[in-house]
């Protein structure tokens, strides 16, 4: 427990925990909106600077949120925070304009002596004061963007009506609110930073645009105005700092400017044309190179040996130097137009006698090592991680070391890459290269710097390593007990939420399959036995989830709503015993369920099967079939014809594989239509429409493989949008005549396993649900030792894996890890249309 917790601790009114704050309530302030007010804080102040600002909060009955611990403050202090909550260490809300303003001008005298980083959405009360202010929510109303798919925040304007709620990387005060302070005012009371003199060497510059934002500040390209030559200008701001020992954003750069002075008689760096200050605000400005980034490299005909092999060359110029690069990274080179390799960043350079490293690029590290000394050997592991990427156009994923099993972060990076030559995704002397370099990174002692040898000197030469087979060391039965007895232990909270979901499923319905409580409770109800499963039955039946449709975004959906949720207490209907007295409250759920999805079926404009009418669908025949509805065949008799009209038009204009995906195309609508035709009411027409549709698919199939065996995306070989949705919807069809181009399109997805997640939605988990149907052992282990390859022990002792959102552990069954696990367990697609359910 650090200060600050132990601080926070001795708090007497009414607080909750939420998401790494700490919620501080002295009021029933019952304003949406207002002014709010930000404290900001170095680390080495953040104590003092709280206990000032608790004690005048506690006077004025304020209610705010503060971090609730260092470490989450040195996260969102860090020079590479991009957030718009970097910096914001406490959040105010005042209850009227005359308190905000009475709060400000006393904490403005108590904190008078102490300079902080700017919140650069936040008008700041005098240079590098603590204190900020913004207009804005105090409370989250969220919309969708539907045009940039992103979830908005929203407030409303002088007229009622709602907009968003803007968080800029400057101060904005929206249409018709009036700023706490005049103009006259804030130079009278905060003195802000004086004028930039004309005569300035920042007035030499014409910026063009901004390349790169961060806390530490912004990457430009400019133009210096007497010569018309492009220039990069470099920017680091005061009191920025992420590291105990006071090195900041501005030592930062500083190093930068150093190693280009060290290094500039280099062909692989760029020149040290000027830095400057303005206030305190620090500026490095350097020569602009022309050239292609990582990204670039696909579109760029030079081969990969060769700009790997100019790499090797600088690093061991480098060395030859006496200094270590440290910091090896995607973003860290450039190619220039002549073909070079050169260095773009060099603030982590060091020399070889300093041991203290404060750069780590996530998986251009060993991280069974300390990822705070600078060593040779991690230099060895970045440049076979680097050169890697290079090779496959991509980073490979890991996670650390599995302590439990004794499976290190090498084991599980030399069985990827064991496996990539295997497919032939690398050449025999490229593996071995990487392995000589990895088996470098881990001599426990070196005393000189080894010159390090190119990918052609073992085209004929064998690398001995150990290569230990992650997945055997793993019993998924143990693990997968480990998780629901965590998940068991759990409560619901009043949102009827079990654990957090991402941003997007926060924002849907928290009874949705994919993000919510009908993903977990399905993963349970074929887990566990539920008989005697009290928590089990609580979540099933509680008042909180009684969520209806049409108050979220695609609330009846079968992913993300109502029906999702009504097909899982199906799955529990027909599991309880007639004599259990759960069994009436599971009924009476189903059929409010069935209802609603009834009476709000004709306001769901699409017909797709993730957000539409066939996935309702689906649900509604499960409902017929258990209960015996002669009004919900009707129903469905009608609805189904519907689906179908829709379905004829649309395949008659079909112009790509997109078209037909799982989830948002025409393949779900096709599966729905043919579990009618097959379980309910057989009709030619329908059948014979889906044979059209099945060789229509077949040679778009056939004509996109080129394409996709070349430059496939994520979202192309997903279950949601891509081949594997595709593939599992000829699998759920039985139909033997498929397995050749099912088993075709497999060993494809798997050929990009790099540049997939893992989840079940949107990543190799949906390639793995479509083995669990097919006799392919090899492919199946291989996948999941990929998958195991990305996973790690939670504080729990869980196993977890590495989700969509790489910063968060999510549990949730469509992008987490409950599909995930699915999967691997061998399970099949969970609205699989059983014939048995008669």
């Amino acid at each position: 427990m650090d200060r600050l917790q132990t601080m926070l601790n001795k708090i007497q009114v009414d607080t909750y925990h939420k998401n790494g704050w700490l919620f501080v309530k002295y009021s029933n302030n019952k304003l949406t909106q207002g002014w709010k007010l930000h404290v900001s804080s170095q680390l080495k102040d953040a104590c003092n600077i709280f206990y000032i600002v608790a004690q005048e909060l506690e006077k004025e009955r304020c209610n705010y949120k503060v971090l609730d611990c260092l470490d989450e403050l040195k996260k969102l202090n860090s020079p590479r925070e991009v957030s718009p909550t970097a910096n914001k260490f406490i959040t105010i809300y005042p209850s009227s304009r005359k308190q905000a303003k009475r709060i400000i001008l006393n904490l403005k005298e108590k904190l008078e002596k102490y300079k902080a980083p700017r919140i650069l959405s936040d008008f700041q009360c005098g240079e590098y004061s603590p204190i900020h202010y913004r207009y804005g929510a105090f409370k989250a109303i969220k919309n969708y963007n539907f045009s940039e798919n992103k979830i908005v925040y929203m407030m409303k304007n002088s007229r009622g009506e709602l907009v968003e709620d803007l968080r800029l990387s400057y101060p904005y005060l929206p249409e018709g609110v009036k700023d706490l302070f005049t103009d006259m005012e804030k130079n009278k009371l905060f003195k802000p930073s004086p004028e930039i003199p004309e005569n300035h060497p920042l007035n030499h510059y014409n910026i063009e645009c901004i390349l790169k934002k961060s806390n530490r500040g912004n990457v430009y390209r400019a133009i210096e105005k007497s010569s018309n030559q492009k220039v990069i200008i470099k920017h680091a701001r005061p009191y920025v700092y992420s590291w105990n020992d006071g090195f900041s954003a501005i030592d930062e750069l500083k190093s930068e400017a150093e190693n280009l002075k060290v290094f500039q008689d280099k062909s692989y760096t760029t020149d040290l044309i000027e830095e400057f200050y303005v206030n305190e605000d620090y500026f490095v400005v350097q020569k602009f190179i022309p050239g292609y980034n990582f990204f670039d490299l696909k579109n760029i005909d030079i081969e990969k040996n060769v700009i790997i092999n100019n790499i090797i060359d600088i690093i061991n110029d480098i060395h030859a130097e006496g200094y270590l690069a440290v910091d090896i990274s995607p973003t860290n080179f450039i190619l220039d137009d002549f073909g070079r390799v050169r260095l773009i960043d060099l603030e982590n350079f060091t020399n070889k006698n300093n041991t203290v490293r404060r750069a780590a690029t996530k998986f251009m590290i060993n991280t069974d090592c300390s990822s705070k000394i600078c060593t040779i050997q991690q230099d060895y592991f970045a440049l076979a991680m680097l050169s890697f990427a290079i090779m496959r156009e991509h980073v490979l994923l890991f996670e650390g070391e599995d302590v439990l099993l004794n499976i290190t972060a090498l084991d599980k990076i030399k069985s990827c890459m064991y496996i990539e030559k295997e497919i032939g995704n690398i050449t025999k002397s490229q593996f071995n290269w990487l392995m000589y370099l990895l088996n470098l990174s881990e001599q426990e002692k070196l005393d000189r710097f080894e010159k390090m040898k190119y990918i052609n000197d073992f085209e004929d030469k064998n690398i001995d390593f150990h290569l230990k087979k992650v997945d055997s060391s793993f019993d998924f039965q143990i693990e997968n007990e480990k998780l629901i007895n965590y998940l068991l232990s759990l409560n619901m909270n009043r949102e009827s939420r079990i654990l957090k979901s991402n941003e997007f499923g926060e924002f849907v319905s928290p009874v949705s399959f994919q993000h919510g409580l009908s993903g977990y409770l399905f993963y349970l109800s074929h887990m566990r036995d539920i008989y005697d499963n009290g928590r089990i039955i609580e979540w099933l039946i509680s008042e909180g989830n009684q969520n209806k449709g049409n108050v979220y975004l695609n609330g009846c959906s079968i992913l993300f709503g109502s029906s999702g949720y009504l097909w899982v207490l199906l799955e529990f209907y027909k599991k309880i015993t007639s004599n259990n007295p759960s069994r009436e409250l599971i009924i009476d759920k189903i059929r409010d369920i069935y209802k609603d999805l009834m009476s709000s079926y004709q306001k769901v404009e699409v017909f797709d099967f993730a957000l539409g009418k066939s996935g309702i669908l689906l649900s509604l025949m499960k409902y017929c079939i258990n209960f015996n509805d002669v009004d919900s065949m009707k129903f469905i008799r009608e609805k189904i014809e519907e689906l179908y009209s829709y379905f004829v038009d649309e395949i008659r204009n079909v112009n790509s594989l997109k078209e037909c995906n799982f989830a948002h195309g025409l393949a779900g609508i096709a599966y729905v239509i043919s579990i009618y035709n097959s379980e309910f009411e057989f009709k030619a027409a329908y059948e014979n429409s889906i044979k059209v549709f099945n060789n229509l698919l077949e040679n778009l199939l056939e004509n996109e493989y080129s394409r996709l065996n070349a430059t496939p995306t994520n979202l192309e070989l997903s279950w949601c949008e891509g081949t594997s949705g595709i593939l599992l919807y000829f699998e759920l069809l039985y139909d033997k005549r498929y397995s050749k181009i099912i088993s075709r399109f497999q060993q494809l997805a798997f050929k990009f396993n790099l540049i997939q997640s893992s989840c079940y939605c949107h990543g190799l988990s949906s390639l793995l649900q479509t083995l669990n149907y097919q006799d392919k052992l090899n492919l199946r282990e291989n996948v999941i030792e990929i998958l195991l390859s990305r996973s790690k022990r939670d504080k729990n002792g869980i196993l977890v894996f590495e989700c969509e959102e790489s910063s968060d552990t999510l549990f949730d069954f469509g992008i987490g890890n409950l599909g995930i696990y699915w999967s691997i367990l061998g399970e099949r697609f969970p609205f699989e249309f059983k014939k048995e359910l008669r």
